[in-house]
């Protein structure tokens, strides 16, 4: 989104900071829900059963399984991610004035930074949190990887774009949540195929499935709306304090 050019905008450092934390706590929060969404991809029992299951074989750690790689990804994807999608637009914005050409312009390089990077460490996560052996091809499932992390973030930054600039000069916290859940239901509708797709690739399963192709929507809504809105008064914040 637009950040304006003032003396009080945030620094690289600042932006590194607060966006790294900004994803730590989301992942921490929301890690269990996704560890019962691979599960319920990768298998064919109901939300209730899965999780019931999980706690039967693993205890209450099973719900953490995968967690270091996850925050792997975290750290990184806070180190690179978010500076470049602030500094990078603030940057851009004397060449490119329209805001959604800069935000997919962006938003790509970030995803093909972010899916070739990461593609070990989500292929680690996943078959950790679904206890399938680990794989020797480490790339395994880079194209798919690259592709929803592309359609993801997309979705994300052009719903921010859209719904943010509907929003009040001085919008309230309600207001902001607000625009997170509208970004949350945008981001799920378009990726939840390409994320029940990454999960069967990763966790070494056919991706031809029979299974329906938005089968862990919810599950994959909730983590998501709760690091869309922390994303959101993230970026919201930042456009503050540069305001």
């Amino acid at each position: 989104m637009p950040i304006n050019r003032t003396e009080s905008r945030p620094s690289f450092v600042d932006v590194m900071r607060r966006g790294t934390m900004c994803n730590m706590l989301g992942v921490v929060v929301t890690h269990p829900l996704k560890v019962i969404r691979y599960c319920q991809q990768t298998g064919d029992q109901t939300i209730r059963i899965t999780a019931r299951g999980i706690f039967q074989s693993r205890g209450f750690t099973g719900f953490y399984r995968g967690l270091p790689p996850e925050l792997s990804l975290t750290v990184l994807r806070g180190l690179v991610g978010w500076p470049i999608m602030v500094k990078g637009s603030e940057s851009l914005e004397p060449y490119i004035p329209d805001p959604y050409v800069r935000q997919v312009l962006i938003g790509s390089i970030v995803a093909l930074f972010d899916g070739i990077v990461t593609t070990p460490w989500e292929q680690k996560k996943i078959r950790r949190a679904v206890d399938a052996p680990l794989s020797t091809h480490r790339w395994q499932g880079l194209p798919i990887n690259c592709a929803h992390r592309w359609v993801k973030l997309i979705a994300f930054l052009m719903a921010q774009q859209y719904f943010s600039q509907k929003q009040p000069e001085q919008p309230t916290l309600g207001e902001r949540l607000k625009v997170g859940l509208q970004v949350t239901g945008a981001v799920a509708l378009v990726s939840t195929p390409f994320d029940r797709t990454h999960t069967l690739i990763q966790a070494g399963l056919s991706s031809s499935s029979k299974r329906p192709s938005w089968r862990g929507m919810l599950l994959y809504m909730l983590p998501l709306g709760i690091n869309t809105m922390l994303s959101s008064l993230f970026l919201e914040t930042l456009k503050d304090r540069s305001g």
